[in-house]
């Protein structure tokens, strides 16, 4: 209904400016305003879409939606004559559209196809991250263009200027400094996140001498992360998700320093009374040096002491581990939700 109810306001507005020739500018420039508004609107409700659902492809109608309203504008703003022979403020409009149309449509899908493999690492997830800033870019650049050749015109034909920004202008806004506040946190948190993926898909495959460059380069990552995070300035002072990455960048920082290396050396001892084990196994037990018994039962008291250490230091690493990783996602969604309005 909101679509039709945007295509019934154009055509009835078109078809005033075709009835009255002598349109002033005031009427002329409230048409141009209505569409920049609307799209303005579609663009808000897109924008909520994406960022409460986290994922782009789950808001696929939205999309469709807003490039539907644009095409729609586009073809009304083409069939309105120039006012008074200056064109610039309908060619301008035209362009904007249009930007805004390639942008959601050939710029939007390689942005989907970036989405797709962007978790399988850092490298992946800022490529995307700054393909989607500098999409959003683009189309900040052009509505400033038009917003300039819209005061130009309304100076040029005595039509007073409000310094004053509408309600729409300061959301807008305001959803893209919210935006960009979390990107700049979020690439910071993510780079240790999928470094510790690294670090135990190595450690489950046994891979010790991967695991050990995984955990230094943790611990490196970490520590610079931490770094960085401490010299961000809040946003509105608001520190929630800053206070939250810390928080997980402190622990990603504890289990590379002190808790990977028990959780290895548990591995070894298993692996070097797997291989003893498997020799001592083949003689009958009278068979047996007093040092292949001696061997064996090191092995057996290595493996057990180092166990017990495994099991706790394992257990405690899955709790902190799912404690700070709720904490930044609850501090996420409550930040999102505090400063990006949830849009039907």
């Amino acid at each position: 209904m909101k679509s039709l109810h945007l295509i019934f306001l154009f055509i009835f507005t078109f078809n005033s400016l075709v009835e009255a020739q002598d349109q002033d500018a005031s009427n002329y420039l409230a048409t141009i305003s209505d569409c920049e508004f609307q799209i303005s609107g579609q663009y808000l409700r897109y924008a909520s879409a994406v960022t409460h659902s986290k994922r782009a492809r789950k808001v696929e109608k939205r999309r469709r939606d807003f490039i539907n309203a644009i095409l729609g504008s586009k073809e009304l703003i083409s069939k309105m004559p120039c006012f008074k022979e200056d064109c610039s403020l309908r060619d301008s409009m035209i362009s904007y559209l249009m930007l805004n149309y390639y942008v959601l449509t050939y710029s939007y899908d390689k942005i989907l196809n970036m989405e797709d493999i962007a978790e399988q690492s850092y490298d992946d997830m800022e490529l995307y991250i700054n393909a989607r800033a500098a999409a959003d870019e683009k189309v900040r650049k052009a509505d400033k263009i038009v917003d300039d050749i819209v005061l130009e015109f309304m100076k040029k034909n005595d039509i007073p200027v409000s310094k004053k920004k509408d309600k729409m202008s300061i959301t807008l806004d305001q959803v893209n400094k919210v935006n960009d506040h979390y990107n700049t946190v979020f690439l910071i948190f993510f780079k240790s996140q999928k470094q510790e993926y690294y670090l135990l898909e190595a450690l489950k495959k046994k891979d010790f001498s991967s695991a050990e460059q995984s955990r230094n380069a943790l611990l490196q990552v970490s520590t610079e992360g931490i770094a960085k995070i401490d010299t961000m300035k809040a946003f509105r002072n608001d520190r929630s998700i800053i206070i939250a990455c810390r928080r997980s960048l402190e622990f990603y920082k504890t289990e590379a320093k002190d808790k990977i290396g028990i959780i290895i050396d548990f591995f070894l001892k298993q692996e070097n009374y797997d291989k003893i084990n498997e020799v001592y196994k083949t003689k009958d037990r009278m068979m047996h040096s007093k040092e292949e018994t001696d061997e064996y039962n090191k092995a057996v008291t290595e493996l057990n002491n180092s166990g017990k250490k495994f099991n706790l230091v394992n257990n405690s690493l899955n709790q902190a581990r799912e404690s700070a990783i709720n904490f930044w996602n609850n501090a996420v969604q409550n930040y999102l939700e505090r400063y990006i309005p949830k849009v039907n």
